[in-house]
């Protein structure tokens, strides 16, 4: 799929960080700010919203699970929701937001 291999420039303080789609685990958003979490476990901050992201990445591979949060779909292992939380490949916990489950199970179940 030509969306995965494609590669997105992030502003960043100190000039731009670029970046393929299919390496980023997932977004937090920190005010203006986001910091962008990488499959090799690296993370820079961006000047960027989680809303801009969400516009930039693509919606068929991103999910906004909480409004502090994108996850990639394709690292998701497990959703846990007796706790409202997507564990991703590498183990981390990710919030999902309960107005959002619906959406999520709906989107895990069509792919």
């Amino acid at each position: 799929d030509l969306e995965i291999n494609k590669k997105v420039m992030f502003p960043t303080k100190n000039g731009y960080q670029i970046l393929k789609i299919s390496n980023i685990l997932y977004c937090k958003a920190e005010v203006n700010y986001s910091t962008i979490y990488s499959f090799d476990n690296n993370s820079f901050t961006i000047v960027s919203t989680l809303k801009n992201l969400e516009e930039i990445l693509p919606s068929k591979i991103f999910f906004r699970c909480h409004k502090s949060y994108l996850v990639n779909l394709n690292y998701i292992k497990t959703y846990d929701k007796s706790r409202d939380r997507i564990i991703l490949e590498n183990g981390r916990e990710i919030e999902i937001a309960t107005r959002r489950v619906e959406q999520f199970m709906q989107i895990l179940t069509s792919r």
